[in-house]
C-alpha cells in the first residue's frame, strides 16, 4: 500500500534523488541562483509570509547602497541613455477613444486585405451598368386595352419535302442525312489516325491494326452500336462472352468480333489534325473549340432542314449529351435528365418532334453582336433564339419558348422578323408588366389571373401552386363564347381531390407546344446509341446518330403509312446495316485450319486437350456398335434380330470436340478419333 506523502517531505525527497543524479565534478545549482529561486517564488513553510518580507527587505536595501554609490556613467551618458529609453505607456481599456481607434485599425487592416477583391467586383458592377445602359429601354405602356391578336396565315404543307412510294426500307431513310459521303469521311480520317498513333508511339500501340477498305464495315459498326442500345448489357465485352451459355447472344461474333469493334472504337476519328487545327492557340480570337467534329457537323446538320417542312409551331430548347470527361465547353443543367455534358441549342417541330437545327454552346460569343457602335445590347438568350430562326420570318410561324429565352425585347423583334412568340416569362425580366406580379403573401386562391397589353404584346399572370407568367402575340385575353366549358379549366389534384381550375386560354397551346425538344429526347433515350467513351468527339457524333435515326423515324412515320414502333425501326435499321458485312468474310474468327478439306477434329490433334469429367458413353464405341449391330441385322427380322452390344464408357472427356473416349490400358480410342479419318 503506497504510502502517503506530505509537500515538505516529497521536495527533500525530489531534492535527494536529484543529488544523486549530481554529476561529481559541478554542481547543478549556486547557492545564488537557489537563494533567487526562493525569493522569487516564496518558501514552502512561509505560511504567514514572514520569510518573503524579510527577503523583500533585504533587497530594497541593497537598491539602496547601489543607488547612493551611484551608476558609473557619466552625467552626459546618463542623459543620452535616458533619451533611448523607450517610454511605456499604460492605457485604459474603458476609454472610448482608444476604443475607436482600435476599431477604426482593425477596419483599416481587414479593406487592405479584402481591396482586391472589392476591386474586382467593383469592375464587375461597372460591366454590368455599362451593359444595362446599352440594353434598349422599352418603356412599354402596359393597359388593359383592345387586344386584336389573330393566329397567322399558315399555308405551307407540314411533313416529308420527298414523295415517297413503293418498297422503302429504314435504311432508305437513314441514308437521307448518313449517306456513303460521311460514312467514307469518318473511314478515311479513322485510318488516318491510327496509322498516326502507331507511328507516333509504337510501344504503346501494339496490337494489329488492319485498315477500313469498306464502307460496309464502317456502316456494321454503327449498326453493332445501333443494337448495342436495342439490347443493353452493362460491359462490351458481354456482347461476345461465351463462358456463361444463359448470357450468350447468339450471331453477335458473325456481325463484328470483338477486337475489331474495340479496335475502331479506339481509333474512331472525325478530324485531320493537319488540316483542320485552327493555326491560333487556345483562348486567342478565331480559335474553334469544335474544329474536331466541325466539318463532321457541316456536312451533316444541313441535311436536317432540307428534308423536312415544319408544322406552324417551333419549338426552342437546350439538350445535353451526357459527358463528365475534359471539355472546355462541360455545362450543367439541373432540370434535365443527364446535368452534365455538352450543351446543344435545338429548333423542333412542336408536333412531331423533328430536329431541324442544332448548335453546340461552346461558350458566350456575343463581342461581334455588341461592339457595334449606337446597336442595342443582345444577350445570350435573344441572340440564339434569332440565330436559330433564320430563313422562317414572314411564313406564319409561332416560336414557343420557356423563361430562360422570353422576354418583351425578344418578342419585339421577332415580330420585327415576322415570326410570332409564345412562352413563360420571368417576373423579373426587364420591360414587362410589373402590375401583373404577384405578392408573396398572402398566397392567392389558385386559378387567379390577369393580364395586360401593350398594342400585340399581351403579358398574362396566372397562379397555380405558384405565380406563372406568360407573353404571347397571338393570343387573346379571354376565351369566345363558342369555346365548352371544361375547356376553360384545367384538372389538379389538390387535398379535396381532383378539381377544376380556370385558366387563360394561352396555357393549353403552351403545355400542347413546348416539349418538342424533350419528345425528341424521350425517343432517343429508350434505346441510345452512345458509347460510354473518354473522349467527347465520339459523344457528339453518337448524338448526331441518335437525332438522325429520330428524324428518319419521323419521315418513315409519315411516308409509309400503318402503326410504327420506333423500337422495330431501330431493329430493322441495325440488321440493315450489318448484312452486308460479314466477320468471317473479312476477319475470321477463331483458329483458321491448316487444310479446308480435312474435317475439324483432325487438325492441331495436339490443342485437344484430355479432361476428366462424368463417366459416359464413348462416342467412338456408341458409333462402331452401332455400324456393326446394322450389319448383323440388315436381312434378319426385326423380332429375331439380336440385342445390340452395349458400348463401354469413359470419364476421359475433349473439350474440343466435347465428346467421351476411351483411353486406358485396354482400349485407346482417343488417338483413332483424331488420327483417322474413317472410323468405322
Amino acid at each position: 500500500m503506497a504510502s502517503r506523502v506530505t509537500h515538505g517531505e516529497s521536495s527533500e525527497w525530489d531534492s535527494s534523488e536529484n543529488d544523486e543524479n549530481e554529476s561529481d565534478f559541478e554542481s547543478s545549482e549556486s547557492e545564488e541562483e537557489s537563494f533567487d529561486d526562493d525569493r522569487v517564488y516564496g518558501f514552502p513553510n512561509d505560511r504567514d509570509g514572514s520569510a518573503f518580507n524579510v527577503a523583500a527587505e533585504e533587497e530594497s536595501s541593497q537598491n539602496d547602497e547601489t543607488d547612493s554609490q551611484g551608476s558609473g556613467f557619466s552625467d552626459e551618458e546618463e542623459n543620452n541613455i535616458g533619451d533611448n529609453v523607450i517610454q511605456i505607456a499604460f492605457v485604459d481599456e474603458e476609454d472610448p477613444e482608444i476604443r475607436v481607434a482600435r476599431h477604426n485599425v482593425i477596419m483599416q487592416t481587414a479593406e487592405a486585405a479584402a481591396a482586391p477583391e472589392l476591386q474586382a467586383q467593383q469592375r464587375r458592377r461597372i460591366g454590368r451598368q455599362r451593359l444595362a445602359n446599352r440594353r434598349p429601354d422599352l418603356n412599354l405602356q402596359w393597359q388593359k386595352g383592345n387586344v386584336t391578336n389573330t393566329f397567322p396565315m399558315f399555308n405551307q404543307r407540314s411533313g416529308t419535302v420527298r414523295v415517297w412510294g413503293g418498297n422503302c426500307t429504314p435504311l432508305s431513310f437513314l441514308q437521307l442525312f448518313w449517306s456513303d459521303d460521311l460514312y467514307d469521311f469518318i473511314r478515311v480520317q479513322t485510318n488516318k489516325n491510327a496509322e498516326a498513333k502507331r507511328n507516333a508511339n509504337p510501344e504503346k500501340h501494339k496490337t494489329q491494326w488492319r485498315e477500313i477498305n469498306e464502307l460496309s464495315e464502317m456502316k456494321a459498326f454503327f449498326g453493332v452500336c445501333l443494337a448495342m442500345g436495342i439490347l443493353k448489357l452493362p460491359l462490351v465485352e458481354m456482347y461476345w462472352q461465351k463462358k456463361f451459355s444463359l448470357f450468350e447472344v447468339n450471331d453477335w461474333s458473325s456481325a463484328m468480333s470483338r477486337n475489331r469493334f474495340n479496335s475502331i472504337m479506339r481509333h474512331l476519328k472525325f478530324c485531320d489534325e493537319q488540316v483542320d487545327k485552327p493555326a491560333v492557340e487556345p483562348g486567342q480570337p478565331g480559335y474553334d473549340k469544335l474544329y474536331k467534329v466541325r466539318r463532321f457537323l457541316s456536312m451533316l446538320l444541313p441535311k436536317y432542314e432540307r428534308e423536312w417542312i415544319s408544322s406552324q409551331w417551333l419549338a426552342i430548347d437546350e439538350q445535353m449529351i451526357p459527358y463528365r470527361g475534359r471539355v472546355g465547353f462541360w455545362q450543367f443543367i439541373a432540370n434535365k435528365p443527364n446535368h452534365f455534358g455538352i450543351k446543344v441549342w435545338a429548333m423542333a417541330d412542336a408536333k412531331t418532334g423533328y430536329i431541324l437545327k442544332q448548335q453546340i454552346y461552346t461558350g458566350k460569343n456575343l463581342t461581334a453582336v455588341n461592339n457595334i457602335e449606337d446597336a442595342p445590347y443582345v444577350g445570350l438568350a435573344q441572340q440564339v433564339v434569332t440565330d436559330l430562326v433564320q430563313g422562317y420570318g414572314n411564313k406564319g410561324y409561332i416560336v414557343v419558348t420557356d423563361n430562360f429565352y422570353s422576354s418583351p425585347s425578344l418578342s419585339l423583334k421577332l415580330k420585327e422578323m415576322g415570326i410570332d412568340s409564345l412562352g413563360t416569362v420571368k417576373a423579373s425580366s426587364k420591360g414587362f408588366a410589373k402590375e401583373l406580379v404577384f405578392p408573396t403573401k398572402p398566397k392567392l386562391q389558385r386559378g387567379t389571373s390577369d393580364w395586360r397589353n401593350c398594342g400585340n404584346l399581351l403579358a398574362v399572370s396566372w397562379f397555380d401552386n405558384k405565380a406563372v407568367y406568360f407573353l404571347s402575340t397571338v393570343h387573346k385575353p379571354n376565351y369566345t363564347r363558342n369555346v365548352q366549358q371544361e375547356d376553360q379549366v384545367v384538372r389538379r389534384r389538390s387535398k379535396e381531390g381532383v378539381v377544376n381550375i380556370p385558366s387563360p386560354p394561352l396555357l393549353k397551346d403552351y403545355n400542347k407546344y413546348t416539349c418538342g425538344i424533350d419528345r425528341a429526347d424521350q425517343n432517343n433515350r429508350y434505346y441510345s446509341v452512345g458509347r460510354q467513351c473518354k473522349r467527347w468527339p465520339p459523344r457528339v457524333v453518337f448524338h448526331q446518330l441518335e437525332t438522325s435515326i429520330n428524324n428518319a423515324f419521323q419521315i418513315y412515320k409519315a411516308a409509309v403509312p400503318g402503326h410504327k414502333s420506333a423500337r422495330e425501326f431501330r431493329m430493322h435499321l441495325a440488321t440493315e446495316l450489318v448484312r452486308g458485312y460479314s466477320a468471317s468474310q473479312h476477319h475470321p474468327v477463331g483458329r483458321k485450319r491448316a487444310n479446308p478439306d480435312i474435317e475439324p477434329r483432325l487438325q492441331n490433334v495436339g490443342v485437344h486437350p484430355p479432361l476428366v469429367g462424368a463417366n459416359l458413353v464413348c462416342c467412338l464405341c456408341s458409333q462402331v456398335a452401332s455400324v456393326q449391330h446394322k450389319r448383323q441385322c440388315r436381312n434378319v427380322p426385326v423380332e429375331e434380330q439380336p440385342t445390340r452390344k452395349r458400348p463401354s464408357r469413359s470419364n476421359v472427356y475433349c473439350s474440343i470436340c466435347e465428346v467421351h473416349l476411351c483411353l486406358n490400358s485396354t482400349r485407346n480410342c482417343w488417338v483413332e478419333w483424331h488420327s483417322k479419318s474413317s472410323l468405322c
